[in-house]
């Protein structure tokens, strides 16, 4: 299913229907801030585009660019890229169940030591 252009510049939140493999999967997408991806736990927080696997230092930060900035084809993007990560995430979640109990038991009280 392609992508409208009332789906890539909405007016307001809306879900927008994607073609993942063999079935459809819904993404809702705010106006100012992009898609929602879905996490473990079931809440939600939003996509953002972030090259994370060749940072050094700080400085290496700041490949985000803001949604309202973006062209067609990088929403597009996106929200095709949400869509899948939120399949692939419920599906996981079915298979193993939530995430927190092995977080809780890893570092209780919820504090990650820093190193």
């Amino acid at each position: 299913m392609a992508l409208t252009m009332q789906d890539l510049f909405p007016k307001q939140q809306r879900r927008v229907k994607v073609q993942v493999h063999d079935d459809e999967e819904e993404v809702e997408v705010d106006p100012d801030h992009g898609p929602l991806l879905l996490q473990g736990d079931g809440t939600t927080k939003y996509f953002y585009r972030d090259f994370g696997g060749s940072r050094v230092n700080v400085s290496n930060y700041g490949q985000n660019t803001p949604w309202l900035k973006l062209s067609k084809t990088e929403r597009e993007v996106m929200i095709i890229t949400c869509a899948k990560r939120n399949r692939a995430i419920r599906a996981t979640t079915a298979a193993r169940g939530p995430p927190g109990i092995i977080f809780a038991c890893l570092f209780p009280g919820g504090k990650i030591p820093i190193m």
